[in-house]
C-alpha cells in the first residue's frame, strides 16, 4: 500500500477506534478521551438502569391496581360492610333442583345496623333487623319482634380455612367489580364467590357453591344509593311486643341447655380440619322435642350435631356403626343412635367427613 494512501487509512482507523495501540503524546489524549467516552457509556447505562426501576415499580403499582391483593381485598371489604351506610335493592335467585326461586328486598344499612323488607319470596311482608348484637324478626300480624342473639362471623378464622384468588373483573349495578374466589383449603367444603366494589369496597354480587361445586345460590344488589340512614329504621315501632328466642342461640354454656332439654350431649372425637366448636344451643325439630345442639365452624361453613333421646329409625345403616344417610336440600345428614340419644348430624360437607365424626362419637 502506498505511503499516502496508508496514513489515510491509520487516520480513519484511529478517528474510528481512538486510543487502541497508539502510543506518545497523541496516545495519551485519545486515552483521555477513550475514559471520558466510557465514563459517559457508564452513566448512560445507569440512567437506564434507574429508568428501568422506575418502569417496574409503575408496572407493579399499576398490575396491583388492576390486580390489587386478595386477602387485602376480603378483608377491606369486610371492614365497608361495618362501616357503610347506603340502601338498595337486593336480589337472591336460589337454585333448587333445577327450578329457580327469586326473592326480593330492599335493604337500609348504617354502619353495623342492617334492616331487611322483604318484598316477594318466602318471608314476603316480613323485615328483620341486625343491629349488630341481636337480630330481630318482625312479625307485622301480630304485632311481634322475635329477638335472637346469632352466631357471628369469624374473619379470621375463615380466612385460615379459604384463600382468596382473584377471578376475573365484572361489573354489578353499572360498577366495576374485583371478583374474588373464595377457594377452601380442605377439599368438600362449600365456598364463594364475591364481586368487590373498585371504588367502596362494598361486596355487591355473591355466588354460593355447595361442597359439590354446584351454584345453589347469587345474591345481587341494585340501586346502591349511599347515603346516612334514619336510626329510626332500625328501631322496634311503639306498641310492638319482643319475644327473646333462646333456640338459635349459641352459647359456650352447656348446663342451662343441658337442663332445659333434658340431654348430656356427647361430643364426637375427629372434627374435620379447619372446624372449631362454637357453642351449644337448643332446636325443637318437632315439638315438643327439644334437642341440644353442638355448632362447629370453619368461618364460612357450619356442622351442626342435634342430640335427644330416642332412636333412629327407617333408614339403612351407611357405617360400621349404626349411622344412617341422606341427603337434603343443601347440606348431607347422618343419624346415629348411641348411648339412648338420638343424635343428627347436618353439615354441607363431604360425606365421608360427617360419617366420620358420627363413628367417632365418644
Amino acid at each position: 500500500m502506498p505511503a499516502d494512501k496508508e496514513d489515510a487509512a491509520k487516520a480513519v482507523f484511529t478517528q474510528v477506534q481512538p486510543g487502541l495501540c497508539r502510543s506518545g503524546s497523541a496516545g495519551s489524549g485519545s486515552s483521555d478521551n477513550f475514559r471520558r467516552a466510557g465514563g459517559n457509556r457508564m452513566k448512560g447505562i445507569a440512567r437506564l438502569q434507574v429508568i428501568s426501576v422506575a418502569l417496574l415499580l409503575c408496572g407493579i403499582a399499576m398490575a396491583f391496581a388492576s390486580h390489587p391483593d386478595a386477602d387485602r381485598l376480603v378483608r377491606m371489604s369486610y371492614k365497608a360492610q361495618e362501616t357503610a351506610s347506603y340502601s338498595c335493592r337486593i336480589n337472591t335467585i336460589m337454585q333448587d333442583k333445577g327450578k329457580r326461586l327469586i326473592s326480593e328486598a330492599d335493604i337500609y344499612k348504617d354502619g353495623r345496623a342492617t334492616r331487611i323488607n322483604y318484598l316477594s319470596g318466602p318471608a314476603a311482608g316480613t323485615s328483620v333487623i341486625d343491629n349488630g348484637r341481636t337480630i330481630m324478626r318482625f312479625v307485622p300480624v301480630e304485632r311481634l319482634v322475635y329477638v335472637i342473639a346469632p352466631e357471628r362471623e369469624n374473619l379470621s378464622l375463615m380466612l385460615s380455612n379459604y384463600s382468596p384468588e382473584p377471578a376475573g373483573r365484572g361489573m354489578v349495578a353499572k360498577r366495576s367489580c374485583f371478583i374474588i374466589r373464595l377457594a377452601p383449603i380442605h377439599k368438600g367444603n362449600p365456598w364463594k364467590k364475591l364481586w368487590i366494589d373498585r371504588d367502596s369496597y362494598l361486596t355487591l354480587r355473591t355466588d354460593s357453591y355447595n361442597s359439590d361445586g354446584r351454584l345453589i345460590s347469587s345474591t345481587e344488589l341494585h340501586s346502591v344509593n349511599c347515603r346516612p340512614q334514619s336510626p329510626k329504621l332500625f328501631a322496634v315501632p311503639k306498641g310492638w311486643k319482643t319475644r327473646q328466642i333462646s333456640y338459635g342461640a349459641i352459647s359456650l354454656d352447656l348446663l342451662p341447655v343441658s337442663s332445659k332439654a333434658g340431654v348430656k350431649p356427647v361430643r364426637p372425637g375427629y372434627i374435620p380440619k379447619g372446624y372449631k366448636f362454637a357453642g351449644y344451643g337448643l332446636t325443637k325439630p318437632s315439638p315438643p322435642i327439644e334437642c341440644v345442639t353442638l355448632r362447629y365452624t370453619n368461618g364460612l361453613n357450619s356442622i351442626t350435631l342435634m342430640e335427644t333421646k330416642g332412636k333412629c329409625t327407617g333408614r339403612k345403616p351407611c357405617c360400621k356403626t349404626d349411622c344412617m344417610f341422606s341427603k337434603r336440600r343443601h347440606a348431607r345428614m347422618v343419624q346415629r343412635h348411641f348411648k339412648g340419644l338420638n343424635i343428627v348430624l347436618i353439615s354441607d360437607i363431604a360425606k365421608g367427613e360427617l360419617i366420620k365424626m358420627a363413628e367417632s362419637l365418644k
